[in-house]
C-alpha cells in the first residue's frame, strides 16, 4: 500500500493486506483527513486481499473520516480487499469496467507458528476466535452492502470462490457505479 503524495489525496491498496502496511496506511489516511488541500480522499483498490483483521481496520478507518472517501476497484479486487472497496462513502464507491471482484468464506490465517505446539486444550479457544472473526466478516459485509448477514453466509458458505462482475457488484451493494475505461473517473 502506498500514497502518491500527501497533498494529492490519493491512496493505493495494491499489495497483500497485512499489519506491516496497514499501520502506515492508517497514519497517512488520518493525515490526509486533516489536510485542507482537497475535499475528498480517493482510495484505489487492486489487491488479492490478505489479513481480514487488517482490512477491517482500514474499512472502519475509512468510514470514520470527516472527508468523503471515493473508492475505485481496478483489475482484480479479492477477499478482504473487497471490504475496503465497499467501505467508501455511499454513492462514491466505483469499479472500473472489466474488473473482477472475488469473495470467499473466511479462511484460517497463515499463522501456523501460533498454533504449532499449542496444547489441545487451547485449540478450542483458537477455534472460538476464528468463529468470532468469521462472524465479524459477515457483519461487516452486511453493514457495508445493506444486505442481511444471512445473505452473505448463505452465498459464501456454499461456494469456494465467488467471482463478481461490476454489474453484480452494484446489485450486491458493494459498489455504486461502474467507470467506463474510455472515460475519465467520476
Amino acid at each position: 500500500m502506498s500514497y502518491v503524495t500527501l497533498e494529492s489525496g490519493i491512496l493505493h491498496v495494491e499489495a497483500e493486506i497485512g499489519w506491516n502496511n496497514t499501520i502506515p496506511f492508517l497514519a497517512t489516511l488520518r493525515e490526509m483527513d486533516t489536510c485542507s488541500a482537497f475535499n475528498e480522499i480517493t482510495v484505489h483498490v487492486s489487491s488479492l486481499g490478505g489479513s481480514g483483521l487488517a482490512a477491517t481496520a482500514i474499512a472502519q478507518a475509512l468510514q470514520t473520516c470527516k472527508k468523503s472517501i471515493r473508492t475505485i476497484g481496478t483489475g482484480y479486487v479479492a477477499s478482504s480487499a473487497v471490504t475496503i472497496l465497499a467501505a467508501g462513502t455511499s454513492g462514491r464507491r466505483f469499479i472500473v469496467e472489466g474488473s473482477l471482484l472475488m469473495l470467499h468464506e473466511a479462511t484460517l490465517p497463515d499463522d501456523t507458528n501460533r498454533t504449532r505446539g499449542m496444547p489441545i486444550s487451547r485449540l478450542s479457544g483458537y477455534a472460538k476466535e476464528m468463529e468470532i472473526r468469521v462472524d465479524q466478516n459477515y457483519e461487516e459485509l452486511a453493514r457495508l452492502s445493506n444486505k442481511p448477514e444471512a445473505f452473505w453466509r448463505e452465498h459464501l458458505e456454499k461456494r469456494f470462490d465467488w467471482f463478481i462482475r461490476p454489474a453484480e457488484a452494484i446489485e450486491l451493494g458493494l459498489v455504486d457505479g461502474i467507470i467506463k475505461r474510455s472515460s475519465a473517473s467520476p
